[in-house]
């Protein structure tokens, strides 16, 4: 019975903690929305029902402001168009609750502000197709993957509008990506034909595990354990398969993964 609820679908809900005070001490947990209206809404209880307050409307933008902007052209265009472009993913900053990632329909990954509703803090530009997927990295706060239906998973940096890294599948578009938990330099992707288990610390060019789909079968989404080398599968029959991963680094990589983004912003420039 909402009156402003979402008016498509809801692509990704995300309960996070969202500060009452200046000081920080005083946190509520609280419920947040994407969906295909454009519209990231907060959610909260009142008078026994559900209600929501708009976070953020997503602005479709201008293909000549794109295009300007990736050549790098000095030229002033429109800022925005009237249409929504529809929201597909978000994702908060792991120490900064006020701060999160959403990814768009149309290719664009807005960073936004819970505090600024009418602008965004900054657009990457890479993807040309859909972004399904963003995360934080965990044990790297400035650092975050995206992956999109143009087959590729990126890796930026969340100052830098260009990425660090680029990593292509050759089986589609990339549903889902995840950090593991528990290895800094380890993270998982799934598209419709095979799980790929990619290491930094080993390969910037190819997965170290590969694991096909059965005959039939598209891979829908994927989870790391928290406390095991293991992952979570679901599929497009419904099914959710477990697997344990073998082979890992031993945990505390985080400066293995701070020389590497070293590394490759040294390449960038």
């Amino acid at each position: 019975e909402c009156a402003k609820r979402h008016l498509g679908p809801v692509w990704q809900l995300r309960w996070n903690q969202q500060e009452l005070s200046f000081t920080g001490e005083e946190k509520v947990e609280a419920l947040f929305s994407v969906g295909a209206d454009g519209r990231i809404c907060k959610w909260f209880v009142i008078n026994g029902g559900l209600d929501c307050t708009e976070l953020m409307k997503l602005k479709r933008i201008n293909n000549t402001q794109r295009m300007a902007e990736q050549n790098k052209q000095e030229k002033t265009a429109e800022c925005v168009l009237s249409a929504l472009t529809p929201g597909l993913c978000f994702d908060f900053h792991p120490t900064d609750s006020s701060i999160y990632l959403t990814g768009t329909f149309e290719g664009n990954i807005h960073k936004c502000s819970c505090s600024n509703s009418h602008q965004f803090l900054e657009t990457y530009n890479k993807h040309f197709c859909p972004v399904n997927c963003i995360t934080w990295c965990p044990h790297h706060p400035d650092v975050f993957l995206s992956c999109s239906s143009d087959s590729t998973v990126q890796l930026w940096k969340q100052d830098c509008l260009s990425p660090l890294l680029s990593f292509t599948s050759n089986h589609g578009a990339v549903r889902e990506v995840r950090w593991s938990p528990k290895h800094a330099t380890v993270f998982g992707a799934v598209n419709d034909g095979q799980i790929e288990i990619w290491d930094l610390n080993s390969s910037f060019l190819d997965p170290v595990i590969v694991q096909p789909a059965a005959p039939g079968l598209k891979i829908t989404s994927l989870l790391f354990a928290s406390l095991t080398d293991c992952v979570v599968v679901g599929d497009s029959c419904g099914q959710v398969t477990v697997y344990q991963l073998h082979n890992l680094p031993v945990g505390g990589q985080g400066d293995v993964l701070k020389v590497l983004l070293c590394s490759a912003s040294s390449k960038e420039l």
